[in-house]
């Protein structure tokens, strides 16, 4: 079957349509993926931390293996244990709040001051509601800077941000700490 002319450049614009449709989405999509943090900045993401090594002459805690008794646990310290894999963490702090709202994770690399996963560390803040007491809660959180194996120092801090007024640091201590490995 021949084509005529016609038909020819029918085809001819509708190909080049289908380029320039293909070229814009990918322009929209890099677009819309800058703005939203997909291609973001990578200091804002899983960085390689391979290059820092564990402090000198700064005391480092390490992490647990297994949960503290409870009344092991002195008022706004805290205790930190090893996650199911590394990476991951679970805290506990004993603290009285005055009203309810959320505890929330923050982390420091030590020696440079970089947040570590500040982009994800909050997924699932530990909820303080209905009366507030001295008692002790618990939350999870990830590392993802780095991999397993590849430990350097972390400063981790506990905010308490309360429904009403402004946040309050509870705890922060400084931790021996690996990343996940995905």
């Amino acid at each position: 079957m021949t084509l005529s002319s016609f038909q020819k450049d029918i085809l001819l614009v509708l190909f080049f349509i289908a380029f320039v449709l293909c070229i814009s989405l990918l322009f929209a999509y890099l677009l819309v993926g800058s703005l939203f943090g997909v291609f973001g900045d990578p200091s804002a993401r899983d960085q390689d931390l391979s290059a820092y090594k564990l402090p000198e002459n700064v005391p480092l805690n390490l992490p647990l293996e297994d949960a503290p008794a409870f009344d092991s646990i002195l008022e706004n310290q805290i205790v930190l244990v090893d996650g199911k894999q590394g990476g991951q963490y679970q805290y506990f702090v004993k603290f009285a709040p005055k009203n309810p709202g959320f505890l929330l994770v923050k982390a420091y690399e030590i020696t440079s001051g970089d947040s570590l996963s500040m982009w994800r560390i909050n997924e699932t803040p530990t909820v303080i509601s209905q009366n507030p007491e001295l008692d002790v809660y618990s939350g999870e959180f990830t590392i993802y800077e780095n991999d397993w194996d590849e430990f350097f120092g972390a400063r981790i801090e506990l905010w308490f941000d309360p429904e009403n007024g402004s946040p309050i640091r509870v705890a922060e201590d400084n931790f021996q700490v690996e990343g996940w490995m995905r």
